[in-house]
């Protein structure tokens, strides 16, 4: 049996940050986000936050091989990858909600009084 994810990839800047990168804007197949909370870390700690966007490590590591000018690579095949196949998964599992992402949730709702 054959399993297989595919995801969709795309360049974008980060702020304060020179260069693009490789983000996934579309998958399906696989669960894009690796959620480690429980687990233990290095040193037998629980770990207690960490939750890996695997869709956004393999869009870079995709990004780095298909290169943005003459590289001509249209897709890229990625083995063994940490991921767990789920053909219900796609890439809202990914997103946020506003209130409880860390950038947006410090931002201002407009003129402060």
């Amino acid at each position: 049996m054959t399993r297989l994810g595919v995801e969709i990839v795309d360049s974008r800047v980060t702020p304060l940050r020179l260069g693009t990168i490789g983000l996934a804007i579309g998958l399906s197949g696989f669960d894009p986000v690796l959620d480690e909370r429980t687990k233990p870390d290095l040193y037998g700690r629980k770990v207690k936050v960490t939750q890996s966007n695997i869709a956004d490590d393999i869009a870079a590591a995709a990004h780095l091989l298909m290169g943005e000018t003459t590289e001509k690579v249209a897709a890229v095949v990625v083995r063994n990858a940490r991921v767990r196949f789920d053909g219900a998964k796609n890439s809202r599992r990914a997103k946020l909600m506003p209130q409880r992402c860390l950038i947006f949730s410090g931002m201002s709702r407009g003129p402060s009084r």
